[in-house]
């Protein structure tokens, strides 16, 4: 017995990947094969279409192979390349970009970067958000971002922070440490700066519209969006620079401070007077070769609206007794007008004329132009020998003197310091006296040389300045004893005082003073110039403080 056996044909199967890559599709066949199902390719960049060949011409994306088949195989992968969106974000920055669609292997470039960010510079795109590493330059042509298709792919914007120059210059000054410094967008730095010896009182300016400011010998650049040049520039030292230097919360030099509220005449201002009594004031200044008080350092008007910081000075020993003002004629009882300045026709009172320049004739500038002659100093224009060639003012005193605004208006003796102050400033004039002699009163008056106010005569008694006492009550021993203004004698004021003037009296009260035309010792009170610079002393009596220009 004969027996002819029979082994399977084997066939093969041939894949054209087309750059595409499967695993798991047999290589060959038999009829006895089990039915074989085709594992589907893949191409980066691309997506699988079908297979073409021994199973027609037609992509079939499932392809079999039945049991008993016969016949080598060929198939061919066939793909479509992926289309994508690419969409672009701003990453912090401003602005809208198009979505660009691009196809997988195509060489096209991103779309060019319109987006902006404020202190950053545009560096590229990452696919990563908030990455600094630039994996695509801004209009790189490209063809290798893989995706599915129809997928979006996401670009984030890469910002690199902008990197600023602050440069320094010190006028009147030096710089410690670096004068030139690099900071990054919205950033801030600082130097340290000194101003040179008899410099104060800086300002910082700064190029590109940036900001600087100073606290100390700190100054600080914010905010930096450009780079810039900053310039401190200290101003010359001046005396009123020195006495405000020297008000802290607790001094020891009788210093205060005010801020007073604004009146009729004058805005918001602040003070620096000197409060208490003589062992405790250190306001001692050498002027005219005499000593002189300093009453204070104050926002001064100089007669046209502009506020200079200026040194108020009072002699301190009185120049004689003279009359405030006095006439021959009917009007007031023959007892003088009490209106300080000139006003209409009429020149102004007797005692303004002999402390100003550019008058004549009796009290005519005498003190001023360092003169003798003859000084009213009683009703009906007493007169009296008055010489001033020895205690008149000398030229050097003289060029340290400026116009100043003066204020006359009415107050009352029955009120507190802040209402007298109030009061000076107001516009209330005595107008009951005005009808009987027919000056007009004014209140203020521009000139050179006046009399303390009685506000200052209340401010600067720590005893009762801010008690509430009235001015008509400082006979008190709290309010005389701390009031280094307290003469223990009569003397004169500068404003009007209810009917006519009010004065000094010896017990420290502020009275009224009744007319015009008595003679009360006469203490002159004169603002230094605004640039005035104190060179030497400590403010006592024994060691007073040396003004120069």
């Amino acid at each position: 017995t004969c027996t002819v056996t029979y082994k399977p044909i084997t066939y093969t199967i041939t894949y054209n990947l087309g750059g595409g890559s499967v695993s798991g599709n047999p290589s060959s066949y038999t009829i006895e094969t089990n039915t074989i199902t085709l594992k589907n390719p893949t191409k980066t960049g691309y997506t699988f279409t079908g297979w073409t060949g021994s199973n027609g011409t037609t992509p079939q994306t499932t392809v079999t192979i039945p049991k008993g088949s016969t016949g080598n195989k060929t198939y061919t992968a066939n793909y479509k390349a992926n289309t994508y969106q690419i969409k672009y974000n701003s990453n912090g920055g401003a602005g809208t970009m198009s979505n660009s669609t691009h196809t997988y292997g195509e060489s096209k470039a991103l779309s060019t970067n319109t987006f902006t960010r404020d202190g950053y510079t545009f560096q590229g795109w990452s696919t990563e958000e908030d990455s600094t590493t630039v994996e695509y330059t801004n209009g790189e042509s490209i063809t290798n971002l893989t995706s599915e298709d129809g997928e979006i792919i996401n670009l984030y914007a890469v910002w690199k922070i902008n990197t600023y120059t602050v440069n320094l210059t010190v006028l009147n000054g030096t710089i410690d440490g670096e004068t030139s410094k690099s900071i990054t967008h919205g950033s801030n730095t600082t130097f340290t700066v000194n101003p040179s010896t008899g410099y104060s009182n800086p300002t910082v300016s700064c190029t590109n519209s940036q900001k600087g400011s100073i606290s100390g010998s700190t100054v600080t650049v914010s905010n930096v969006t450009n780079d810039t040049t900053c310039t401190v520039t200290y101003k010359v030292l001046t005396g009123a620079d020195t006495i405000i230097s020297k008000y802290t919360e607790n001094n020891t030099e009788g210093l205060i401070k005010l801020e007073q509220p604004a009146t009729a005449q004058t805005p918001e201002l602040v003070e620096y007077r000197y409060s208490g009594s003589n062992d405790v004031v250190k306001n001692y200044v050498n002027f005219n070769n005499e000593l002189w008080r300093i009453i204070g350092v104050f926002e001064v008007d100089d007669g046209t609206g502009n506020y200079e910081n200026r040194i108020k000075i009072i002699r301190e020993i009185d120049i004689g007794s003279y009359s405030w003002d006095t006439n021959e004629l009917l009007y007031n009882g023959d007892y003088g007008i009490n209106q300080w300045g000139e006003s209409g026709t009429y020149n102004g009172a007797d005692l303004m004329r002999l402390l100003n320049p550019g008058y004549s004739g009796v009290n005519g500038s005498l003190y001023w132009n360092r003169e003798s002659g003859t000084c009213y100093n009683g009703s009906k224009n007493s007169t009296t020998v008055c010489d001033f060639t020895s205690m008149g003012l000398t030229n050097d005193s003289k060029s340290m003197i400026e116009d100043s605004k003066w204020y006359i208006g009415r107050y009352s003796s029955s009120d507190t310091p802040q209402e007298v102050y109030i009061s000076e400033r107001s516009n209330s004039t005595d107008s009951s006296l005005q009808n009987e002699d027919g000056v007009v009163r004014t209140t203020f008056s521009i000139g050179k040389i006046a009399l303390m106010y009685a506000s200052d005569y209340g401010y600067a008694s720590s005893g009762c300045r801010n008690k509430g006492e009235t001015l008509n009550n400082y006979d008190d021993e709290a309010c005389s004893s701390t009031n280094w203004l307290y003469k223990n004698q009569r003397n004169w004021f500068l404003s009007p005082c209810m009917m006519r003037l009010c004065a000094v009296y010896e017990n420290g009260n502020l009275e009224y003073g009744g007319f015009p035309s008595v003679d009360y010792p006469v203490y002159p009170a004169l603002y230094l110039t605004f640039n005035v610079k104190i060179t030497s002393g400590t403010g006592t009596s024994s060691d007073p403080y040396e003004l120069s220009l």
